[in-house]
């Protein structure tokens, strides 16, 4: 409730108050009186914005990769290299004795080979921040230094001159950034890749991953380990459906031989040559460039890890 305390004159003071625990005063955003609602009271009607924070257990920190900046391999030279140091470290072939070491063995020699195409760039968040901005800035928190220190009529003032002025240059400057961006992306309408790149980052904002999954008996699961097991108990439930009839037996006819030849070098070749350019790698952070570009020890040596995953029945992890 708002109450109010003191009554003078024409001035009426209050206090909002929302009472919680302390555990869990953190969920609280923002709090308002809703003046025009009519209780038909001295109190006024509080409302509250919250935000609620399902515990979940913590996770392992993970060290995040910088990633490779895969656009250098289209340079001759640097291509060239990456060939060359792939040659060499294939040359003699892979030893392991199991598919995971195999595996391993070949991405250690696929990421030392790349290391001279250099690291991506980190994006800044807000490109249109400039000079004049952080200048802007800096002179309003001078300001506000300063007011607080010596209370007076003309630090108040100089205080809200600068922070309009701080305002006013970034408002100005954001505009003027994004005019220009506007322009850029009318030039590059026939580039549909840089095209639909620089509209994405016009458009798109941040949507944090939402992990979360209803059991049965309603509790919430955030836990990525629970939340897979809650999955293969629902498909296993779906596809394995508790029925009392009676079922025919079916046997299926496919038009493939029963014994299936090995994938051979040429077919490997075939279907990396058909992998796209310009996609987001997998977890191992190996974009499909690396593949295409790495020449035919590369090509021979992905053919033996992939033939013993065809004789063995088991992939990498």
């Amino acid at each position: 409730m708002s109450h109010f305390c003191v009554f003078g004159g024409s001035t009426k003071n209050q206090i909002d108050r929302i009472m919680t625990d302390m555990k869990i005063n953190n969920i609280i955003e923002d709090v308002r009186s809703l003046r025009g609602v009519s209780a038909q009271s001295d109190h006024f009607l509080v409302k509250a914005q919250i935000q609620i924070k399902l515990p979940r257990k913590r996770r392992k920190r993970i060290i995040i990769e910088e990633k490779v900046d895969i656009d250098n391999i289209k340079n001759s030279e640097m291509l060239k290299e990456y060939k060359n140091k792939l040659k060499n470290k294939l040359k003699d072939g892979i030893e392991a004795e199991n598919i995971e070491t195999r595996w391993k063995k070949l991405e250690g020699i696929i990421k030392t080979a790349l290391e001279h195409l250099g690291k991506k760039k980190k994006v800044q968040k807000h490109k249109w921040f400039n000079d004049k901005c952080q200048r802007a800035i800096e002179e309003r928190d001078k300001a506000i230094l300063l007011m607080l220190t010596n209370p007076n009529t003309g630090n108040n003032n100089n205080f809200a001159q600068k922070l309009r002025e701080a305002k006013r240059i970034i408002r100005r400057e954001k505009r003027l950034w994004e005019k220009e961006r506007i322009k850029q992306i009318e030039d590059n309408r026939t580039n549909p890749k840089l095209f639909f790149k620089q509209t994405k980052e016009l458009k798109t904002e941040y949507n944090p991953r939402k992990e979360i999954m209803k059991e049965e008996n309603g509790e919430l699961v955030t836990e990525g380990e629970e939340i897979a097991k809650q999955f293969g108990k629902v498909f296993k439930e779906l596809l394995n459906p508790q029925t009392h009839q009676d079922h025919t037996q079916i046997e299926n006819y496919t038009a493939e031989p029963e014994d299936l030849l090995e994938p051979t070098d040429d077919e490997v070749r075939m279907t990396i040559n058909t992998l796209k350019n310009n996609k987001s790698p997998g977890e191992g952070g190996l974009a499909s460039e690396l593949l295409k570009y790495g020449g035919e020890e590369l090509i021979r040596e992905v053919g033996k890890l992939i033939r013993d995953v065809w004789h063995k029945e088991e992939i990498p992890k």
